[in-house]
């Protein structure tokens, strides 16, 4: 698989996908190795909805440890459980971090895995800001993404 094809678009297909539990047929993430790889840790059947599985939790894990990353103490470990109440205050700790990638991340999370439906407007006006900022930094967020997962296709082919 060509690294140009980790784009932002098939990051945010993928996400969107995953979002609103639709398949990901098409999607150029299913031919990565990474993919490839977690079925195998699996145990897994190389078939079309085990890709979209693992490539869904493979998007999921990497938010998730970045943001951990990013939050330090805040966040360590497997990814717990969150109310949409806790979802929200853990955004706006991102927020408040003024960390860019900290606050895309946070975003991309919140748009695409958390379990509340908060919409970017909404997310907007919870953190006093512009809804066209909270879409420059969600953009910055599957920017990231796909930054992460060339990075982990690039560790396999070596």
């Amino acid at each position: 698989m060509s690294f140009a094809a980790i784009d932002e678009a098939a990051v945010r297909a993928a996400l969107l996908a995953v979002r609103h539990a639709q398949s990901l047929e098409g999607s150029p993430l299913l031919q990565l190795r990474l993919v490839g790889a977690g079925l195998r840790a699996e145990g897994a059947p190389d078939t079309a909805a085990g890709r979209e599985w693992v490539l869904a939790r493979i998007l999921a894990q990497l938010v998730w440890e970045s943001l951990a990353r990013l939050r330090g103490a805040e966040a360590q470990g497997e990814q717990p459980d969150l109310s949409p109440a806790q979802e929200l205050a853990l955004l706006r700790s991102d927020y408040a971090s003024e960390v860019p990638h900290r606050q895309a991340l946070g975003l991309v999370y919140l748009r695409y895995l958390a379990t509340g439906n908060l919409t970017m407007g909404e997310a907007a006006r919870q953190l006093g800001t512009h809804r066209r900022t909270i879409e420059r930094r969600l953009a910055r967020g599957h920017a990231l993404l796909a930054d992460l997962l060339r990075e982990r296709e690039l560790a396999l082919s070596v």
